[in-house]
């Protein structure tokens, strides 16, 4: 009976480590899902003003997209979600070195929560910028 209380003991003691390590790895490589990621590097620009970098939270990730093959033209029926914002904040940064008479404020969204959801061009700019990651 003792022998049973160690095994259980130990197997307590282990327990947390493990969820830990599981909780905390996420394979970029692997994985489908969207996070929001909290220093993405962005350009400042507003006439009349210097172009800044601010860092702004967005989202990074990869959703599950498909492609269905159809006999009748276009021949597939695609759906390919992004990695997009769900909830944001509107925030405003003061710009540095405007002109005489320019406002110097630039309001942007900052990411709360993100979503893989079907792109709205009203809603989105589809670039592939590798300047975005720290």
């Amino acid at each position: 009976m003792r022998m049973d209380h160690r095994r259980l003991y130990a197997f307590l003691a282990v327990l947390p480590f493990v969820l830990i390590s599981t909780v905390n790895s996420v394979d970029p490589s692997t994985t489908t899902d969207c996070f929001k990621h909290t220093k993405m590097k962005h350009i400042a620009s507003k006439p009349g003003c210097q172009d800044q970098v601010i860092y702004v939270h967005g989202c990074w990730g990869r959703c599950d997209s498909n492609e269905i093959p159809e006999l009748e033209p276009p021949y597939t029926a695609a759906f390919h979600p992004m990695c997009y914002y769900d909830t944001y904040t509107t925030a405003t940064k003061t710009l540095s070195n405007c002109a005489n008479g320019v406002d110097p404020t630039y309001t942007y969204i900052n990411a709360v929560t993100c979503v893989c959801k079907a792109p709205s061009s009203s809603e989105s700019a589809y670039a592939y910028r590798p300047d975005n990651y720290v």
